[in-house]
Order: structure tokens, then C-alpha cells, then sequence
């Protein structure tokens, strides 16, 4: 496992498909009609299927090389799995709302997938990535455009694997893993009362350790759901949340069928009297729980509830 997160990974070029295949061509069963191509819909968030299978998850996705001037980038990474084979989107700007990425910056802001990424032989990347141009009357230049299929029974699962995506003027990687008896899992959280500021809430499973998927990162006040975000959580490991916010950290670890195995000792101050950090594993039966860790009035209790 030291082994695991100390050892660079090598990145390698994961394999375009063609525009037109010669299924295609004749009318046969081309990656077009399996993975439905043409309805850019995303999936539900909901789904039938809560038991721990082969599921993907992926941590980042960033240009191949530092740039030298802010660029603005918009369009949709998504991904499409077998049980539901429309869009689940792991980054989506409108042209009218981009990211910015900063100078000497490669990482683009990921958002939650509608559901868990399930994985039953390969998968399907959906790729619709451009550069905004401004101001110069300049058309705008695909970052990335195209499909690229992953077989998940070819890959080492459990491990950390990067691939990269070469366009015309950046490349981009993507590091993920393929995981096996993962757990769809919903991370939520819920504030009441709390005072503006800068916050940062992140989440890494055992085992990758040096690998933090981004919940959230900005400004929050006031009441409501902070983020919802999904993950996949191997049965056997322990999913870890932390915050950070006024020099201050707090940090939560959990696991399927042990609910809260640690939490903060005081409540989070900003957020009182009303915060509640909670975790769903989704599967049924015996291990069909959630569980989360609350601070009300400045009363910490942590509770089980079911699925």
C-alpha cells in the first residue's frame, strides 16, 4: 500500500475510437447504438442495483503541462457505464459558465456524478472538451473531442492508473481506478446559521491516501445542503472526509457495516448550532445503512439510520 502511493505512475495514451467503424458503416452493433451516442441526457440519480460489483473511480482530471495564461474551458467529460448508458458527467460547464484555470495550474474542477459509475466489462468516455477564446473574435479550439472505451477486466484492479487524451493543443489525463466489491456512496452535507466564509471539504479512500476527490471549495452561508457528493468505497475500506476553514481542520473517517469510526471531538464552531456530516453506503440487506456525525446546539451525537 506505502508502495502503492510512493511509485510514480506511468501515464499512458488511452486508445481514441474512430469516428465511423466499419460496424458502423453496416449497420452492426458499433459503440454509437451500445453506448447511445446520440442522447447527450444525463443519467438518473437513482438506480436499482446496491450491492458491492465492480465500480470506477475518478479522482482528477487535468491538462498534461502547466499553461502560461489563464484559459477558460467548458464542455462535458462523462461517462457512460452498461447499466444505463447516458451521459454520468464527472465535469460540465456551459460556454457561458467556464472554469477558469489559473496560470501554472493543469487541474479542472470536478463535480459529483449523478449516481456511482458501475462497471460490468467496459465502459465508455464521452469527451466534449473546448478552449474559450476571448475577446479577439477568435473561434473557440476543442481542448478534446471523441469516445474512448475502457475494459474494466483488463485492468489491475485496485490500483491507481493515469491515461492520457492528446488534442491538437493539450493533452489531458485523467487518474482513476478500477475497484472491485466498490459500494455506491453518498457523502452529504448539511449546515444551519453558519457565517460567511472560505471553506474546503475533501475525501480519500485507504489505500490512496495521496489521491483527494474535491467536495467542495468556497464560499458558504446561511442553511441548506452544502454538497452531495458520490463516491466508490471498496466494502473492506474506510472512507475519510476532512474540512478545512479558518486554519482550522476537522476530519471523519467511516466504513460499510461500522458506521462512524472517528470523528471531531468538538462541534465545527462556524457551523453551529445546526451541522450534520453524513455518509450512505447504498446496498441492502445487513449492511444497508447511513450514518453521520451531527452537532446541534452544540451537542455532538453521532447516529445510524436505515438505507
Amino acid at each position: 500500500m506505502a508502495k502503492k502511493n510512493q511509485t510514480p505512475l506511468a501515464v499512458k495514451p488511452l486508445n481514441v475510437l474512430p469516428e465511423i467503424t466499419i460496424s458502423c458503416a453496416y449497420g452492426g452493433l458499433c459503440h454509437h447504438k451500445r453506448y447511445l451516442t446520440e442522447d447527450t441526457s444525463e443519467t438518473e440519480c437513482t438506480h436499482p442495483y446496491f450491492r458491492p460489483c465492480g465500480m470506477m473511480q475518478v479522482f482528477s482530471l487535468r491538462l498534461s503541462s502547466p499553461i502560461d495564461h489563464p484559459v477558460n474551458i467548458y464542455g462535458t467529460f462523462a461517462v457512460r457505464d452498461c447499466w444505463e448508458p447516458l451521459r454520468n458527467s464527472v465535469f460540465s460547464r456551459s460556454r457561458d459558465n467556464p472554469a477558469t484555470i489559473p496560470q501554472d495550474c493543469t487541474f479542472l474542477p470536478l463535480r459529483s456524478p449523478c449516481r456511482g459509475i458501475y462497471v460490468l466489462q467496459c465502459i465508455l468516455l464521452d469527451i466534449d472538451i473546448w478552449i474559450k477564446e476571448e475577446g479577439d473574435g477568435s473561434a473557440d479550439k476543442p481542448l478534446f473531442r471523441g469516445y474512448v472505451e475502457l475494459d474494466y477486466q483488463k485492468a489491475v484492479l485496485g490500483s491507481k492508473s493515469q491515461g492520457r487524451l492528446q488534442g491538437d493543443c493539450h493533452g489531458l489525463v485523467m487518474r482513476y481506478t478500477f475497484q472491485r466489491d466498490s459500494i455506491e456512496t453518498v457523502i452529504a452535507a448539511v449546515a444551519g446559521g453558519g457565517q460567511p466564509s472560505e471553506i474546503r471539504f475533501s475525501a480519500f479512500i485507504s489505500g490512496f491516501d495521496d489521491d483527494e476527490v474535491e467536495l467542495y471549495d468556497g464560499a458558504f452561508s446561511g442553511s441548506g445542503t452544502i454538497f452531495r457528493h458520490f463516491m466508490a468505497v471498496n466494502k473492506q475500506e474506510k472512507l475519510h472526509v476532512a474540512l478545512k476553514m479558518n486554519g482550522s481542520q476537522y476530519k471523519w473517517t467511516f466504513q460499510a457495516g461500522v458506521g462512524v469510526v472517528a470523528a471531531p471531538e468538538e462541534p465545527v464552531s462556524l457551523f453551529a448550532p445546526i451541522f450534520t456530516m453524513s455518509v450512505s453506503f447504498r446496498t441492502r440487506g445487513k449492511l444497508a445503512a447511513a450514518w453521520d456525525w451531527s452537532c446541534i446546539h452544540n451537542q455532538v451525537s453521532v447516529k445510524k439510520y436505515m438505507a
